[in-house]
């Protein structure tokens, strides 16, 4: 199976990078691919599919944008952090985990790509009632934790349709992303025994779903309905 990875545009404003992400689904299922990719955004809040707006704009943020993302979770607040999205077919077996399982899988994974940065990192395996609007106030049940400090250091949040998974994951550290994408390319590699191809943002700028992606994450209707 194929593992395409898509090129970082540091100049995508946070609408074209959820576009990106949402858009990394289609391409999975079209290709019946993996999709991989990563990037930081500044002055940023994305939150979760299905949360209200008001339980976001009654924090005093002191962010530029507020962008609602294709997966659910909680809030989260951009700037220090390195950002991943990766898409997962529905021919592969992770598709058929239950997602508490396939959360895990992917936090494990990205565990052993933090050891490369000497980040040790283990996860919380305690089950938790209500999560906070804010996905980094506390952690979920598998998240990722800092062993030195025993602060969250990872999270996720999953979207899962027909046609395959896409998996948003924040890492609370500003990291160099080649190295981050070069970590990450080989472990999902030696993990899925997959083979990679690279995409530029040049193609997928091109397709016309992509740009109808960023209408939808730009739009007043997407953002503030509920």
């Amino acid at each position: 199976m194929n593992l395409f990875i898509c090129e970082c545009d540091l100049n995508a404003t946070p609408e074209e990078q959820m576009a990106t992400d949402a858009w990394l689904l289609f391409e999975t299922s079209r290709k019946h691919s993996f999709g991989f990719r990563v990037y930081q955004m500044r002055d940023t809040c994305t939150f979760g599919r299905s949360q209200k707006i008001k339980s976001i704009e009654k924090r005093e943020l002191g962010v530029g944008t507020l962008v609602r993302r294709p997966t659910g979770g909680g809030a989260v607040i951009h700037g220090n952090d390195t950002t991943f999205a990766l898409s997962i077919p529905n021919s592969s077996d992770l598709f058929n985990l239950k997602i508490i399982e396939l959360y895990k899988e992917i936090h494990n994974l990205f565990s052993r790509v933090l050891d490369n940065f000497s980040i040790n990192t283990g996860l919380f395996d305690k089950q938790v009632g209500s999560l906070p609007d804010f996905c980094f106030e506390s952690p979920n049940q598998y998240d990722l934790l800092e062993i030195n400090s025993g602060k969250k250091i990872t999270g996720s949040a999953i979207k899962k349709s027909k046609e395959g998974i896409l998996v948003q994951g924040n890492i609370f550290r500003e990291l160099y992303l080649e190295d981050f994408m070069i970590f990450g390319r080989q472990e999902l590699i030696n993990s899925y025994s997959l083979s990679a191809e690279n995409i530029s943002s040049k193609r997928y700028r091109k397709c016309c779903h992509w740009n109808n992606l960023c209408h939808q994450f730009n739009s007043s209707s997407w953002n503030y309905s509920l």
